[in-house]
């Protein structure tokens, strides 16, 4: 009995995944798009718009909250849908609607258009990442999956340690908006 649980533990231990690989990228760069979208990026992006627009800071802040709020509202819905069409077309939805509606963050010009743009992004990337992603984990990896989703998460950690420099660098050269329908256009390639 214990020679067979100690295969079984050594199976669920191989990093053997051969064309999983591709998965596990795929949502390493989900977690890193929502994690610079809606938690470190708005470090940068939050200041740059009340500067932008003359909002006072703490409102821009405070959009957040009511997008976050929204957000779990809306998870509930998305994973039904992600029970109805499947966890591969719903995150490459999400991610195109995530792309899009960042650019329309970037380049809002009152305090609605940027609370309606950052709900939107808030509910299409973390209904991508958390929803339809690990769904896409557990269905290619049933006797893997926590070895699997170990490594993707790995795209939180790098998004922290990379995304606000890169929005920084491109927005020093061209500007916030500029910076932000870049980052947009990326996250509508990689959902293509």
């Amino acid at each position: 009995m214990s020679k067979k649980n100690s295969q079984i533990a050594s199976e669920n231990m191989s990093m053997k995944f051969s064309k999983g690989w591709g998965i596990i990228l795929y949502q390493a760069l989900m977690f890193f798009f929502l994690i610079g979208f809606s938690i470190d990026g708005l470090n940068i992006v939050a200041p740059a718009f009340s500067a932008a627009t003359g909002v006072d800071y703490p409102s821009v802040l405070g959009t957040a909250t009511v997008a976050g709020m929204i957000g779990v509202v809306a998870y509930i819905f998305i994973a039904r849908i992600n029970v109805s069409v499947g966890p591969r077309l719903l995150s490459g939805i999400c991610l195109i609607g995530a792309g899009a509606s960042y650019i329309f963050l970037g380049n809002s010009k009152t305090l609605v258009t940027y609370g309606i743009a950052l709900t939107l992004v808030t509910c299409f990337i973390n209904g991508a990442a958390y929803i339809a992603g690990n769904t896409l984990i557990a269905q290619w990896f049933p006797k893997k999956k926590g070895l699997a989703l170990g490594w993707a998460t790995m795209g939180n950690n790098l998004s922290s340690a990379t995304f606000v420099v890169i929005l920084t660098l491109i927005s020093s050269k061209f500007g916030m908006p500029v910076a932000i329908t870049v980052v947009g256009i990326f996250m509508i390639v990689v959902a293509v």
